[in-house]
């Protein structure tokens, strides 16, 4: 709170007597003397007209409510008479500068400000302190914080205003918590909170960002988690929508749905309900009283959900029942010091870490412990998570996968409530993950048209369908989170104008997510004009689409250094998508170690890379802890009987780096996008054992709207192991081999096989689609239920044995309704494959990974760089 800077008294004179007759007057600074000293409301005014005329020098000022009902638009500045020209309906009017009142002043600097594509601090530093001084505070601060949205410094030339003029800033009054009802145990919870006032955020709450922002003591007040009650009203002003959604879903009273508690929470605050406030309570007491949960379980979930309420629900808590949480929070994090300690793992986030930190917060001064462990995990995080998430999190997507949808948001809503509870910041210790987290998030939703369609995540490691789900909420909300705090970044304003197609969220339980992080005041900018490609060098992926609109093809491309669990045994693999999934990952994560996952889902032969069998390769009876397993021609798996043990993960940042022979099995080699054509290349060739394989190069060419051009080299040690390039399809093909087409509801997949020529092609579908060798991984029955998966699996070999192969593929995606697409031509030299299709000219090199390319006779080199 800014202190007065005169006794109240001689302000309410001031006011009354100098200050606003002042306001209502033209600018008498003008016919001062240049020695004369300007009044303070005069030069507010004058500092207010200049702005105006400054703006309607480049453009009109439209749509602006006056105090007396008409509707103006603002054209000109008239200096001379001191008059603004001004239309209302058919009237042409000129209005004295003379008469304009202080609150129609503010409202024609607020639609100058927000006239242009980037709204102007200034003008609303401005019309804030006009506000201010007709006795809105809350509108004041409002303005505030939208300006502080465009410019640093706001706070400082507000202040500095507020100060010349003599104003006032008071503590909002706080709407009254309704008395806690007495319990069966004779208790009447205590509802004032005695120390220290939480921090105010004024207005629409926006949080310090940074990394300036400094540690500062937790406030001893509830709520605090995500900031103080009157900043939460003020949230609820801003979002109403959101509030509404959330307010309805936490009277619902949905069963024991856990995922109610957040809502049930900040409604019970914000209203003074207290029946809703004791049945949160008595939820969160089936955690604190049941058994103590250990290991790779989701305990972390219960105590972050467990913390909201304790926090917001503070007031109307019994004493034995904090005691009773607090000993189950102390309890639950003694008893997993050894779970979930792999910071390349997302147990490590989502499981365990959000869960402690909130509750280390939401308990901190009532529990003794809060601080301790809340500096142990800080510590953790700082020393261990912070360079794997700069090494697997760099350019923002994740090894690991699907997963990142899950724990990405939980460790965010934990980074906003350390910012919230005692201003730390941990976004600028791993930038090369939360500064491009949004954008890689961004690129990974399939594109679609519907709310529905717009946040499915491309399929990536155990669990994603590219299905709608709470985790796509989750993802959205994740975004949003980052959006907010790198507001001032061109590419997150690209962002948010994408998160804006999906104005709200569409599953009513996490309506709360809207509520705290659905800011609508950042600036937008023109998604059609941003980059159509994105490289995350850390998980070594690739994704690109031909535009912005719902109707994209889209490729997914991956080439990853293993890290941890969830990964399979993939590399070199892509997905297509067009109106529909065309080609992409086959099975169902039906379990971590069933037969069918240990055989199948996660091998090779269910993803869109390159087989090569070896009858004698041995794979080895443990992987994930799962059966006997078959040989299917694979990547192998080396990291059984290693520290990196039978899930294939790294403990941590020092154990990756002394396991390079284990970990380091692929690299992105090029990555570059002209626009009409994106190029990138991997060398897949670690990923497999040496002993059958030595060479496994693949070349992509996106050549937009719709074509791929793959071209892979593969040598193995052996001539007569038999290579097979695969492709698993959601739809059988029909046609005539080399050439054929699959199509999916709206989207079509036109396969041409132009190397090997004469090359042999098998389609496994129906009970064979997950059969090799003679034995068949079927997953379990309701796994699949309802999620889009591959109903069949091409398989290319060429007909005649040698060491030294090379396969090259052209893929159109297009709509339903296209019959025909250009064929492709091909012609071989020792070094190099030239092929043609429709208005390009690609050539590969034999040898090495290499080549050029033409595309509407523009020329461009197909060199090994990476260029972002």
């Amino acid at each position: 709170m800014i202190p007065p800077s005169r006794h109240a008294a001689f302000l309410w004179a001031i006011a009354a007597v100098v200050l606003i007759p002042l306001l209502l007057c033209s600018t008498a600074a003008s016919a001062a003397t240049a020695e004369a000293k300007a009044d303070p409301a005069d030069k507010l005014r004058s500092s207010c007209f200049r702005f105006v005329e400054r703006k309607l020098s480049k453009r009109s000022i439209d749509s602006v409510q006056w105090s007396s009902g008409m509707t103006m638009t603002f054209a000109g500045f008239d200096k001379s008479n001191e008059t603004l020209k001004a239309t209302s309906g058919e009237s042409s009017l000129d209005v004295p500068l003379r008469s304009i009142k202080t609150r129609d002043l503010a409202t024609l600097m607020k639609a100058a400000s927000g006239s242009e594509d980037s709204p102007d601090a200034d003008g609303y530093i401005l019309a804030a302190v006009l506000l201010l001084s007709d006795g809105d505070q809350d509108g004041a601060l409002r303005l505030v914080e939208r300006a502080k949205m465009q410019a640093a410094g706001v706070d400082e030339s507000f202040a500095r205003w507020v100060g010349l003029l003599g104003l006032e800033i008071k503590a909002p009054e706080p709407k009254p918590i309704a008395e806690a009802k007495k319990t069966d145990g004779g208790e009447n919870s205590e509802i004032g909170n005695a120390g220290e006032s939480a921090p105010q955020v004024s207005g629409g709450g926006k949080l310090p960002t940074g990394i300036g922002a400094k540690r500062r003591a937790v406030s001893k007040e509830h709520p605090r988690l995500f900031g103080s009650r009157a900043r939460l009203q003020a949230l609820a002003q801003e979002r109403a929508v959101a509030y509404s959604g959330m307010v309805s879903y936490a009277k619902t009273k949905d069963g024991n749905d856990p995922t109610a508690l957040p809502a049930m929470a900040l409604v019970s605050c914000l209203e003074g309900d207290a029946d809703l406030a004791r049945e949160a309570i008595a939820r969160v007491m089936v955690y604190a009283n049941g058994p103590i949960k250990v290991g790779h379980v989701t305990f972390g979930h219960d105590l972050a959900l467990s913390a909201m309420v304790y926090d917001h629900c503070w007031s109307y808590w019994k004493a034995e029942e904090k005691a009773t949480f607090i000993e189950y929070m102390n309890k639950t994090v003694d008893a997993n010091v050894g779970s979930e300690t792999s910071p390349f793992h997302n147990g490590y986030y989502g499981y365990k870490n959000w869960g402690i930190g909130l509750a280390c917060y939401a308990t901190m001064y009532e529990n003794p412990r809060a601080a301790e462990i809340l500096a142990t995990l800080d510590n953790d995080f700082r020393t261990r998570a912070v360079p794997c998430l700069e090494l697997a999190g760099d350019g923002g997507a994740w090894s690991e996968g699907h997963y990142i949808h899950y724990w990405n948001y939980e460790w965010l809503v934990f980074c906003e409530a350390a910012r919230l509870c005692e201003g730390v910041d941990y976004y600028p210790l791993a930038p090369k993950f939360f500064a491009n987290r949004a954008v890689a998030s961004m690129f990974q939703m399939l594109p679609g048209h519907q709310p529905m369609e717009m946040n499915r995540a491309v399929p990536d490691g155990d669990g994603g369908y590219g299905t709608y789900g709470g985790f796509s909420e989750k993802i959205l909300a994740a975004r949003r989170i980052l959006v907010n705090y790198y507001r001032n970044d061109l590419a997150h304003q690209m962002v948010h104008t994408y998160n804006q197609i999906v104005p709200h969220l569409c599953i009513p339980e996490y309506a709360y997510m809207d509520f705290l992080w659905n800011d609508l005041s950042v600036a937008k900018a023109d998604l059609k004009s941003y980059k159509l490609s994105h490289y995350a060098p850390g998980a070594g992926h690739v994704y690109a689409r031909s535009s912005w609109d719902g109707d994209s093809t889209y490729l997914f491309f991956k080439c990853s250094d293993r890290m941890t669990a969830h990964q399979q045994l993939d590399v070199g693999h892509f997905f297509i998508y067009r109106q529909e999934h065309l080609a992409g990952d086959s099975g169902v994560y039906d379990a971590f170690d069933s037969n069918h996952c240990a055989n199948y889902y996660l091998r090779s032969i269910a993803h869109n890379t390159m087989l090569v069998y070896d009858p004698s390769e041995k794979f080895p009876d443990g992987i994930r802890a799962g059966p006997a397993s078959a040989n299917d021609g694979g990547q192998w798996y080396p990291w059984y009987g290693t520290p990196m043990g039978h899930n294939g993960g790294c403990a941590d940042y020092p154990m990756y780096a002394a396991s390079k022979q284990l970990t380091d099995i692929a690299d992105v080699l090029a990555y570059e996008d002209h626009g009409s054509w994106m190029y990138t290349a991997g060398d897949c060739s670690r990923a497999y054992n040496p002993a059958k394989l030595s060479v496994f190069t693949r070349q992509i060419v996106f050549i937009r709207p719709s074509t791929f051009v793959i071209f892979d080299r593969v040598k193995s040690t052996k001539p007569e192991f038999k290579k097979t390039w695969v492709l698993n399809l959601h739809k059988a093909p029909t046609g005539t081999a080399p050439n054929i087409v699959s199509t999916n509801g709206n989207g079509k997949l036109f396969i041409q096989t132009v190397l090997p020529a004469n090359a042999e092609q098998t389609l496994h579908q129906g009970a064979q689609l997950y059969a090799y060798e003679g034995k068949t991984f079927p997953p379990r029955a309701a796994a699949g239920a309802g999620v889009p998966l591959p109903e069949c699996r091409l398989e290319v070999s060429p007909k005649t044995p040698l060491a030294s192969d090379v396969f090259l593929h052209v893929l159109t995606a297009t709509d339903g309704k296209t019959d025909t697409v250009p064929k492709a031509e091909a012609k071989s030299t020792a070094s190099d494959v030239t092929v043609t299709v429709g208005s390009a000219v690609i050539r590969f090199e034999v040898n090495s990974v290499g080549g050029s390319i033409t595309v509407n006779g523009q020329k461009g080199t197909l060199a090994n760089k990476i260029q972002q």
